[in-house]
């Protein structure tokens, strides 16, 4: 029902994301027990250092990673979330 595409966005804007999904989940979960499915693509670089990082473009060097694959984790753990994620990504290891 709802399509977000974030493109070239920042750390602090997907720590907010989540956040918000977090409430998002919850609240259906507490009024209706309803599930929300949760699906995220992401297509671009990656690195790998136990979990999948995505990278972002900041020049900040505590920024430019993304801990995409454990905040996927995270959320997928609250109950009545559904969640998926595709990573469309070359993974370096670190």
């Amino acid at each position: 029902m709802d399509i977000v595409v974030y493109e070239d966005t920042d750390f602090n804007s997907l720590v907010d994301l989540f956040r918000d999904l977090t409430t998002v989940v919850s609240n259906n979960w507490d009024r209706l027990r309803e599930i929300t499915f949760v699906f995220v693509y992401y297509a671009g670089h990656g690195i790998m250092d136990n979990y999948t990082f995505i990278v972002l473009n900041d020049v900040d060097p505590r920024k430019y990673r993304f801990p995409l694959e454990k905040f996927l984790l995270t959320l997928g753990t609250i109950p009545g979330a559904w969640v998926i994620g595709l990573f469309d990504c070359c993974r370096e290891r670190l």
